[in-house]
């Protein structure tokens, strides 16, 4: 019988649409074919394929549930059993990355398909669920406590960056600012740091930058590729409202603001999208429908089609969704290899 031999264009065209799962099967098939899924061209090829997946059927969400005493354990579900099935139930992630968390244990961001974990008392991880590799980053042993801190990609030089301040051992007062690039697996140190008046100490990655709300009332940004920090004012806000940069914005490519009324016996919330990043004029209000607790134990919600829903997971004990990641091959540290 005679063997059909496909170009290798269509090949890859083939297997960048197929699950991260079956690719690290197929890497068994030939060496031809394990050279090319672990490419540093296939890989972006793939994970650009997979964040433009149609109904984000690529995107697993990540719990974080204190279900394996003493230590936490991680849990996920698909984005869209998420959105749409009410009684779902998330289901343990069986990684050695579970024998290393604690109760001080927290996520950082993600970026790519890897997520930045934090453990106490200096410790930072990158760790890719879908291909359950991971990597301690180098310990930063001048420093004791991380003041604010956040993970993105940096297209310029096609690295994953971790930015973090941090606060010197024996003088607290004293901070520097630090980058860690995947590419060379090292940390840079930076002499601006920016404010540390925040709302929040972890960063949200939308558009190439950083974003952290300043207490003062307004957005900080920074730049991974110039290393540059800017600002942004936020929309509108009523007294009383109390702002969160969302978990979620990588997932809608855009800006995302949450508003919570704290001085109300209900959780009334407003949600803000910035249409075009970097133009104040463009924040969009979506007011969302009042929940009284404890009607609800978390409303899950989205955008779609310009509309807001919001999505009641009564059965979601225990646990809290902490990031919503898209399935990649990215390594949590680079090869500098590409066949």
């Amino acid at each position: 019988m005679e063997t059909l031999h496909l170009p290798e264009e269509i090949v890859t065209e083939i297997l960048s649409r197929l699950p991260v799962k079956s690719l690290l099967r197929f890497r068994c098939v030939s060496k031809s074919w394990r050279r090319l899924i672990g490419s540093k061209q296939f890989i972006k090829h793939h994970l650009d394929i997979s964040s433009r997946h149609p109904n984000f059927e690529r995107r697993q969400v990540i719990f974080l549930s204190l279900s394996k005493s003493p230590n936490f354990e991680f849990k996920r579900c698909s984005v869209r059993s998420y959105w749409d099935d009410p009684s779902v139930n998330p289901l343990p992630i069986c990684d050695p990355i579970n024998d290393h968390l604690t109760v001080s244990s927290e996520i950082i961001g993600h970026s790519g398909g890897l997520v930045c974990i934090f453990n106490e008392p200096m410790s930072l991880i990158l760790w890719n669920p879908a291909t359950r590799i991971s990597v301690q980053l180098p310990e930063l042993d001048c420093c004791d406590r991380i003041i604010k801190c956040g993970i993105g990609w940096d297209g310029e030089s096609d690295a994953y960056k971790v930015f973090a301040v941090l606060s010197m051992k024996n003088n607290e007062s004293k901070m520097m600012g630090s980058i860690y690039s995947s590419e060379t697996n090292s940390w840079k140190a930076i002499e601006e740091y920016g404010s540390v008046d925040l709302n929040h100490w972890i960063g949200e990655f939308v558009c190439g930058r950083m974003h952290w709300i300043v207490g003062s009332g307004w957005i900080e940004t920074f730049d991974l590729k110039s290393e540059v920090f800017g600002r942004i004012e936020l929309p509108e806000i009523v007294d009383g409202w109390f702002p969160t940069v969302d978990l979620d914005s990588e997932i809608q490519g855009r800006l995302n603001l949450v508003y919570c009324d704290m001085n109300c016996d209900y959780a009334r919330r407003r949600l803000w999208e910035m249409k075009e990043y970097g133009v104040d004029d463009s924040w969009v209000s979506y007011r969302l429908p009042h929940v009284k607790e404890p009607e609800s134990t978390y409303m899950a919600w989205g955008i779609e089609k310009g509309e807001v829903k919001l999505y009641p997971r009564d059965n979601i004990f225990g646990c809290g969704p902490e990031c919503c990641y898209v399935e990649s091959l990215v390594q949590p540290v680079s090869d500098n290899n590409d066949a």
